[in-house]
């Protein structure tokens, strides 16, 4: 999967603004195996907004994709919606979440939604150095497809944070 989005913000101190982009995402059949694969050229837009505040940010990324091309002409249309959030505690911790909502427009209307519903705790921290955010989430899903859907999720994550070396190019 990838997106390509133009993105910016709309600062009004260092505190406080807007976050917006829009763009597209695309899944590519890159599976080693084709039975696990797509086996289909995945396109469609993108769109995400937000906002910056003193006690932290909270916002939305919508995307929709189609089938464009591949060797499974099975219709392809599904939408994706993660809202995301994070409060700031101070001293590097964060009351944050950001569960993905789906919605696919060929399933039956009892299949077709996947929502969950998510809280979590993380903790940005220096190690050797270097700065980490921990997370750990948990999500519980309202709506589901019968047969695979989850009921609970528990996800961890370790994220380094880095420059981003970009950023200055386009000001």
């Amino acid at each position: 999967a990838f997106d390509l989005v133009y993105a910016g913000n709309d600062m009004k101190t260092n505190k406080t603004g807007y976050l917006w982009g829009v763009g597209g995402a695309g899944t590519l059949p890159t599976a080693t195996d084709s039975d696990l694969a797509g086996k289909q050229w995945r396109l469609g837009p993108e769109v995400f907004g937000g906002v910056i505040r003193e006690w932290g940010v909270a916002g939305a990324l919508v995307s929709n994709q189609w089938n464009i091309g591949g060797w499974d002409d099975a219709s392809y249309s599904v939408m994706t919606a993660q809202y995301f959030y994070a409060y700031g505690l101070g001293k590097g911790w964060q009351i944050a979440a950001s569960p993905i909502i789906t919605y696919d427009w060929h399933a039956d209307s009892d299949q077709a939604l996947t929502l969950p519903l998510g809280v979590g705790v993380s903790k940005t921290t220096k190690l050797s150095g270097k700065s980490w955010k921990f997370q750990a989430q948990v999500q519980y899903f309202t709506e589901q497809p019968d047969v695979f859907g989850p009921d609970w999720l528990l996800k961890f994550t370790v994220t380094p944070v880095v420059q981003n070396k970009l950023a200055g190019l386009f000001k």
